[in-house]
């Protein structure tokens, strides 16, 4: 089930990000909003070399040379990634130039995520840490536990991280607050297998969650959108009693705060 997770969430999401990294501004985890140019930087891979510039074509610097990496995340004055897409290390480096090399900010990393300047990462024992993104490793507190290793998926915003957790020995798709005070708020049985499955809309954020995530045939019907109230929590079921099959929404994506898929899609053992 790690190798299905790995595809979904390493390939397709480092794919799109650097399919654009040369177009947006690094936020936490999704792609930001246009900004303003005299707001906006962007960073860049040329040649083995990783540059940032204003997004009016100024300042261009080098942040690091023989830059090796996917999944590149901004939190305080740095960023941080894992060297591959399998890699569970995660590094980080100072986006000013000043360090010749990046320095392990932790290891056994299966998903990790920024916002607001923290930096957010789950380990391979299913706990969820967080830092301030300039803080020394060293620096991070422990926010929750018993997140789920075989569907690893992690995402903060609005105040709340989102991961998939056992439950009595199931997996449930929950919240908590992002400081990791107050109790887990279960949001639906099954696992967001990735942050390709989700859409972070106005008011609500909106997740597919797949309630019959260990099928290994990828066909059944077992998938459901849920709405999310940033402000509350509450979660909404959009279709309990027609769920979409699990071919189709591999085929789909998000558009104007739709998922748009194609039905009767067959995908092989690589979700190609």
């Amino acid at each position: 089930m790690k190798t299905r997770y790995t595809y979904v969430q390493r390939t397709i999401c480092t794919l799109l990000l650097f399919a654009l990294i040369a177009a947006v501004t690094l936020g936490g985890g999704t792609a930001a909003e246009a900004a303003s140019l005299s707001q906006s930087t962007v960073y860049y891979e040329s040649d083995g070399v990783l540059y940032k510039v204003s997004a009016d074509g100024s300042n261009t610097t080098e942040v690091l040379i023989d830059f090796q990496g996917v999944d590149l995340l901004a939190a305080g004055s740095y960023l941080y990634y894992t060297q591959t897409a399998s890699s569970t290390t995660l590094l980080r480096v100072p986006n000013d130039g000043s360090s010749d090399a990046a320095e392990t900010f932790a290891t056994d990393v299966l998903s990790y995520y920024t916002d607001n300047g923290f930096i957010y990462y789950l380990d391979a024992t299913g706990t969820i840490y967080r830092a301030n993104g300039n803080s020394d490793a060293s620096a991070v507190t422990k926010i929750a536990d018993k997140a789920d290793t075989d569907f690893p998926f992690l995402l903060v915003t609005k105040g709340r991280a989102y991961y998939n957790a056992l439950v009595n020995g199931n997996t449930w798709i929950v919240s908590k607050t992002s400081n990791g005070a107050g109790a887990v708020q279960r949001i639906a049985a099954g696992a967001v297998e990735g942050r390709y499955f989700t859409n972070q809309a106005k008011n609500e954020l909106q997740l597919m969650v797949n309630t019959d995530p260990y099928e290994e045939f990828y066909s059944t019907n077992a998938v459901v959108m849920y709405k999310v109230k940033y402000n509350t929590g509450k979660a909404t079921a959009v279709n309990p009693k027609a769920k979409l099959d699990v071919n189709a929404v591999y085929s789909g994506g998000w558009g104007n705060n739709l998922y748009v898929y194609n039905k009767g899609n067959v995908l092989d053992s690589n979700k190609e």
